[in-house]
């Protein structure tokens, strides 16, 4: 009788019996004679036998000698030491995972959210997280971090190493706003909130602080902020590469520009409201009304007219080269002076003052020159006098 003929119940579980009671060399007993109908087990059909030992067949279940190639398991599931996962996912719905040989079904798929690792090997997802083909969506305010770890005082952190980059953040998207509307590349709206007590010292919506490591190689510029030129479009009336729209308010002084420290370069020309002539080239200044000092169009001295005037200052004490002025020189000194020096002694008293310091001593030495006017225009009254005095006896 072949193998076969030999089999008995409904399942392929005796096959395997069979196997080993043929290697042990043990006897099965059966409680019919097994009986073999023609045909039945041709090709890759796996035979069965009904419960009186007459076999039948069903081409739901085939084998091919290396593989079962058909039909429906309907026994109890799988271990997973035997390759399977020991779990009827029947019902189931989700996405599969593997703890410690334990199979589970994460119940956790949701429209457009983002799968997550989860403790102990599992998988979850959260509304928080989630891509709609379209667009990509964190819905928490953070601390968030990317190429190291959250800060708690820093809404979204971007740190880290990457080497051989030439920009940390780089916009270049095309925007078309419609018709009427502003358009900005990048937008800085944030809301700071004052502490409730103490002093917070210093807020600002935009910090740039930039740090530098040297190198063997050198840098021929370095610059906390650079804006280069660009193309206005057709039509555009005013453009400029940095507007201030206007100063703050609220405080006690409000400036559109502050500058604490250091030199401040201005390599083209400065208009200074809408003067005429506009542009006056590289290193000019052109202003439409006036330059004050200290509040006045001009300081003039008037120190040396106080001082010819009374014999000494008291009105106008206070002025720039006041504490200096000790008079009227008399001509002769002044032209000994000028001769040795090639300069008048006013303006030599402060050589690298600036245009108001200077001046000052300008105007008042126009001063001490209608002074001396004043003194020879009263000899030549005198002369006159005497002159006509003489005239006048003949």
């Amino acid at each position: 009788m072949s193998l076969m003929g030999t089999l008995r119940t409904r399942s392929f579980a005796p096959v395997l019996a069979l196997i080993a009671g043929m290697i042990l060399g043990e006897s099965l007993a059966w409680a019919h004679t097994p009986t073999i109908v023609p045909g039945t087990g041709l090709g890759n059909t796996v035979p069965f036998y009904n419960s009186q030992g007459i076999s039948t067949v069903s081409n739901n279940l085939q084998f091919n000698g290396t593989a079962f190639t058909a039909g429906v398991w309907q026994a109890t599931a799988i271990g997973a030491q035997f390759g399977g996962t020991g779990l009827n996912t029947s019902a189931s719905s989700g996405v599969p995972s593997i703890n410690a040989g334990s199979w589970i079904v994460n119940n956790v798929l949701t429209t457009n959210r983002l799968l997550i690792a989860a403790t102990g090997n599992t998988i979850t997802s959260n509304a928080n997280l989630t891509y709609d083909g379209t667009s990509f969506v964190v819905g928490t305010s953070g601390p968030h971090a990317i190429g190291a770890g959250t800060i708690a005082t820093t809404q979204l952190l971007l740190a880290g190493t990457f080497s051989g980059g030439r920009r940390s953040v780089d916009i270049t998207s095309t925007l078309t706003p419609a018709a009427g509307n502003t358009a900005y590349t990048l937008g800085v709206e944030g809301t700071l909130t004052v502490a409730g007590s103490g002093d917070n010292v210093e807020m600002a919506g935009l910090l740039v602080a930039p740090g530098f490591t040297s190198g063997v190689g050198i840098t021929s510029a370095a610059f906390g902020a650079v804006m280069y030129n660009f193309a206005a479009p057709t039509g555009t009336v005013n453009a400029a590469t940095l507007k201030l729209v206007a100063a703050p308010t609220g405080a006690t002084n409000n400036y559109a520009l502050w500058v604490t420290s250091g030199l401040t370069k201005l390599d083209g020309g400065l208009i200074m409201g809408a003067p005429t002539g506009g542009d006056k080239g590289a290193g000019t200044i052109n202003v439409a009304t006036d330059i004050f000092k200290n509040n006045t169009a001009y300081t003039n001295p008037d120190y040396v007219l106080e001082h010819w005037a009374t014999g000494q200052i008291t009105k106008h004490a206070g002025k720039e080269g006041a504490d200096l002025y000790h008079g009227l020189h008399s001509l002769s000194d002044i032209e000994t002076y000028a001769r040795t020096t090639y300069s008048l002694p006013l303006m030599n008293q402060n050589r690298t003052g600036g245009a108001f310091a200077r001046g000052d001593l300008l105007m008042a030495t126009v001063e001490e020159a209608y002074l001396y006017l004043f003194q020879h225009d009263h000899r030549l009254d005198t002369l006159e006098a005497r002159i006509k005095a003489l005239e006048e006896r003949k």
